[in-house]
């Protein structure tokens, strides 16, 4: 089942909003979970990953009229295990894509050791996309830049490397 959040036949972002639609959405989102006992699991799937980020930000906060959750508490009390998290992380991604690169990118650093997969993956990834946006984000939540962080918890090459992707302090 969680494997059908990967398979995603996200429609491109177009102009043209469906009011209609996104109060469906957002109804069916709601009837498909808190509203009744269990989880229609396969609803959630097919809204999740066959409508456009910019729709479903619209969906989210038209939910907040029908539940008296957001969309991650109720995707929190709706779902456990694997399956919570990816949809956890698919929600925090469509509120906020660059906040969620933020968190991930500190989620990297903080604590003891650095978890180098996830902190080169984005950085190379982001780096010609949206890594401005993403260090701004960075330095509003944890009151320090990407950049400084980078230069704590790493050095030599690899830290040169990675303050290139970075693309300056902010």
């Amino acid at each position: 089942r969680s494997s059908d959040l990967a398979k995603g036949k996200r429609p491109e972002d177009n102009s043209v909003i469906d009011y209609e639609k996104i109060d469906h959405d957002a109804r069916e989102l709601y009837e498909a979970g808190v509203k009744r006992k269990g989880t229609d699991v396969a609803k959630w799937i097919s809204i999740m990953t066959e409508r456009s980020p910019s729709h479903l930000q619209k969906v989210f906060e038209r939910y907040k009229s029908y539940c008296p959750y957001d969309m991650l508490e109720s995707v929190k009390k709706e779902f456990s295990g694997d399956m919570q998290n990816g949809m956890v992380n698919l929600v925090q991604c469509i509120q906020n894509k660059q906040q969620y690169f933020a968190d991930r990118l500190y989620d990297s650093m903080k604590g003891k050791g650095t978890k180098d997969k996830n902190l080169i993956r984005i950085m190379v990834a982001r780096s010609e996309i949206d890594m401005l946006k993403i260090r701004q984000e960075f330095k509003k939540t944890y009151g320090k830049s990407l950049y400084y962080f980078i230069s704590q918890d790493t050095k030599g090459d690899y830290q040169k490397a990675l303050l290139n992707l970075c693309g300056g302090d902010d």
